[in-house]
């Protein structure tokens, strides 16, 4: 039992090794480019920022940025380095189980169907709420008005509402994926020119609020 923990996906690594594949590869390297931007520019930089810099960083949000893209130059690194051993399409499941084992790869995937749960609905509620913000409350009022179940011991850090708005957006997400890879690049690249504005836009504004004199450390 202990050796099937560690057993390695060897027809994967002979797969892998073919230049031949039935998949028709239709992203471009500008494609790939917008959706890892996009991945990384989301609606949760609106809302996350503002909150970290005002409650916990302070000024030091730009450090925390810097860290935060040092890690994710080092985990682009570790991507490239198992993309170059195991040339096929996946994810860190698919690597781990050719390179490391079963056990591994067991672990990461439910790992990853984890961080796809939690990010995909801390963005739906990051949406609910500007959502709401611009119906002037229509949205709470019709999809937030079924309670839970309120908390009898303990601190309660669920939401008071089961929020349909956010399923909603997840269901409507999905059935864009579905529609096929290719579109979905295209949708994703409007949206990410959207977003570039947006921020260029806020950047822009805020140079008028600036106050130079708290540049000054003496």
């Amino acid at each position: 039992m202990l050796a099937a923990f560690s057993r390695k996906k060897e027809e994967d690594m002979a797969a892998a090794r073919s230049t031949a594949s039935n998949m028709k590869r239709c992203l471009r390297l500008v494609d790939l480019v917008c959706i890892g931007v996009g991945a990384t520019l989301g609606i949760g930089a609106y809302q996350l920022t503002g909150e970290v810099a005002s409650l916990k960083s302070g000024p030091g949000v730009v450090l925390a940025y810097v860290f935060a893209a040092i890690g994710s130059v080092f985990s682009g690194i570790c991507y490239a380095e198992l993309g170059c051993r195991v040339p096929k399409a996946g994810s860190g499941y698919a690597f781990l189980y050719a390179t490391i084992g079963e056990l591994p790869a067991f672990c990461i995937g439910w790992l990853l169907l984890q961080s796809y749960i939690v990010g995909a609905s801390a963005i739906a509620v990051s949406m609910t709420i500007y959502l709401n913000e611009i119906s002037n409350g229509w949205v709470n009022k019709h999809f937030l008005s079924v309670p839970l179940q309120e908390c009898t011991t303990g601190e309660c850090t669920i939401r008071e509402n089961v929020d349909f708005m956010s399923c909603l957006l997840i269901f409507f997400l999905g059935g864009l994926l579905c529609s096929g890879v290719k579109e979905m690049a295209s949708i994703n690249k409007i949206l990410l020119f959207v977003n570039m504005c947006t921020l260029l836009t806020i950047i822009g504004s805020s140079f008028s609020g600036m106050d130079f004199s708290n540049w000054d450390l003496m």
